[in-house]
């Protein structure tokens, strides 16, 4: 008969066993930490693409605006050239139009391109002030949409009722105007099709 509190009747761990909690405390740390890395992966680009988002609708505002108030020709003195203030081509439109007052107001020629810069093309804003009191105007640019594989531009003739690819017309403005671009397979922007109304559609040369 075994004495009392003998060492085989104690209580504990073998090495064997502390091995094995030892081994399944590591998976389970490891698994843990991994779902906390991929979550930040998700997290981060959740946002990326809240914030590409947020800034596609930030432009698509701006030139909603801008170009559904464009000015017509007429609303200039001795227009000689009226494409010089309206000239739409597929990959090129110019237009004139007000400034918002927190954006400092004034009426300026803006000019929407896509320019290739390295390995890609930005659409660019280009604008210069022609209400600046007689001054030579000063010109900006600004990368509106970075990464931009296509830019295509097309006018609605509400007279033909037809999109037409260029705008010449020295008597009519387009009724509407459609911009589209294009971005990588890889990309997670989009741009849906751009629909704006102008606001003026019809003016006379004087």
């Amino acid at each position: 008969m075994r004495g009392w509190g003998t060492a085989n009747d104690q209580a504990g761990f073998t090495l064997m066993e502390l091995i094995v909690a030892m081994t399944l405390l590591g998976m389970l740390m490891a698994a843990l930490l991994g779902g906390l890395k991929l979550g930040s992966r998700v997290w981060e680009a959740s946002e990326e693409r809240l914030a590409a988002s947020a800034r596609m609708e930030t432009v698509r505002n701006f030139l909603r605006s801008r170009l559904g108030e464009a000015l017509p020709p007429t609303a200039f003195a001795a227009v000689s050239d009226p494409e010089a203030i309206f000239l739409g081509e597929p990959h090129l439109l110019r237009f004139a139009g007000r400034m918002s007052p927190h954006q400092g107001g004034g009426i300026y020629l803006m000019e929407l391109a896509l320019e290739r810069r390295g390995g890609g093309s930005d659409l660019l804003l280009r604008w210069s002030r022609l209400d600046g009191g007689g001054e030579e105007p000063t010109a900006y640019e600004r990368v509106l949409v970075d990464g931009v594989t296509g830019f295509e531009v097309a006018y609605y003739d509400s007279s033909a009722q037809h999109w037409r690819r260029d705008w010449r017309d020295a008597l009519v403005l387009p009724r509407l105007v459609r911009i589209e671009l294009g971005f990588s397979g890889d990309d997670p922007r989009s741009w849906p099709p751009m629909i704006v109304e102008l606001m003026v559609d019809t003016w006379h040369l004087t």
